[in-house]
């Protein structure tokens, strides 16, 4: 397979890198996030009401890695570790546009955003 010089793996026009740990990094971003948009607004909490917020959000999240531990992640580039090569490293330092898979083997995919004619 053809490296390219940021020491990712081309293949059918998509990029590949193995990083340990970067599953596991992205899917608790992922699930972070989505526990967050499922969350109760919290700008209209009281502050005695935070806590329990703080708790139930913990509790859902920790359900949803659960349920996804094992099963392939898509994410943006935000949500991957730092310091990964270009396409990898976060947009607009050199990253590229597209989104990417995360398999339980911490094998990162770019798949590049498909451009309309």
């Amino acid at each position: 397979m053809p490296r390219s010089r940021s020491g990712a793996v081309t293949t059918d026009g998509h990029s590949v890198v193995r990083v340990p740990g970067a599953y596991w990094h992205a899917l608790e971003k992922k699930c972070e996030l989505d526990a967050m948009i499922a969350a109760r607004d919290y700008l209209t909490l009281d502050d005695a009401d935070i806590p329990e917020w703080e708790r139930e959000n913990a509790e859902r999240k920790a359900a949803l890695i659960r349920e996804r531990d094992g099963q392939p992640v898509r994410v943006q580039t935000y949500m991957l570790p730092d310091g990964l090569p270009p396409p990898f490293d976060r947009w607009p330092q050199g990253g590229g546009k597209g989104s990417f898979v995360v398999m339980p083997d911490d094998t990162i995919t770019f798949k590049p955003r498909e451009v309309r004619t």
